[in-house]
């Protein structure tokens, strides 16, 4: 009798020690809960559009995913530096940036934006001094800020052509376009923006050049986000009111406004290696 009151006595707290053990061990290594806080990141494009994040959070909300919080950029570092950490998140990111959390951080694929992404170095027309990418050396060049797909385009470009860059941060290369601004002799920004600016200002700019094609926008979600949350964020995303909803700002990125399912290999190591000049893995 003696011996199992002893028992009970030094075998309840070895077995409370266990479970907390095991608790603890279930919060530092398993996979984010369906019901933890997670965030989704949108690019610094869309502090363009403030309501964006609202719209989208209502969308979430209403489908009962009150744990995604939506979080505009509105300026690149922290969106960047989530990026190159690979940080707990959902995120909708330009090519190379995608490529970097699927093949660096493991990142799962969610969608893409349908089309493809192109970049324009243009200048004004009126300026005589400026026919070829060869006559910016010293000049101004305005460029959207951090290391958005244009700006590492940009870099390329002026390595090429030996060229010393004075590129200049601004806030939308397309409004300082059609702004005319006079700090800026060129400028750096999507195909789809530069039409716009030509369609409203015909004839006063001219291409100096063009990028390669690359691939377009696409949600990845980090690795540890349980799989029935990410099935629950595809099918608000791609939901009749979403759609809507995200309309406007989509048609700012791409002609087609619907989102594809992601194949392997989409974005793979050779789109990260355009980061490989400023982060190392």
């Amino acid at each position: 009798m003696t011996a199992i009151i002893k028992y009970r006595i030094i075998a309840k707290p070895a077995i409370w020690a266990c479970l907390l053990l095991a608790l603890w061990s279930s919060v530092l290594f398993n996979p984010l809960k369906a019901e933890q806080r997670i965030n989704l990141y949108l690019p610094i494009v869309s502090a363009l559009y403030p309501e964006l994040a609202n719209e989208l959070q209502r969308s979430f909300s209403n489908a009962e995913l009150t744990q995604i919080q939506v979080h505009n950029a509105d300026f690149w570092h922290p969106y960047q530096q989530g990026v190159r950490e690979g940080r707990v998140g959902i995120y909708f990111a330009q090519p190379h940036f995608a490529a970097w959390l699927i093949t660096q951080h493991d990142f799962n694929p969610v969608f893409k934006l349908h089309g493809q992404l192109k970049y324009v170095l243009a200048a004004r027309r009126s300026d005589t001094s400026i026919f070829e990418v060869s006559d910016l050396a010293g000049k101004r060049v305005c460029r959207e800020s951090g290391l958005n797909l244009g700006t590492v385009w940009l870099n390329q470009v002026f390595g090429q052509h030996h060229l010393s860059s004075r590129s200049q941060e601004v806030h939308s290369a397309e409004q300082d376009m059609l702004a005319m601004n006079p700090d800026c002799d060129a400028f750096v920004l999507s195909e789809r923006a530069y039409r716009r600016v030509n369609s409203a200002k015909m004839g006063k700019f001219i291409r100096l050049q063009q990028s390669p094609v690359y691939k377009h926008f696409a949600f990845v979600a980090h690795p540890d986000i349980n799989q029935e949350v990410i099935k629950r964020v595809q099918s608000v995303l791609k939901n009749k009111s979403t759609k809507l909803r995200l309309k406007a700002y989509f048609n700012e990125l791409s002609q087609w406004q619907n989102l594809l399912p992601i194949n392997d290999g989409d974005y793979n190591h050779e789109d990260t290696e355009l980061l490989r000049t400023y982060w190392q893995p």
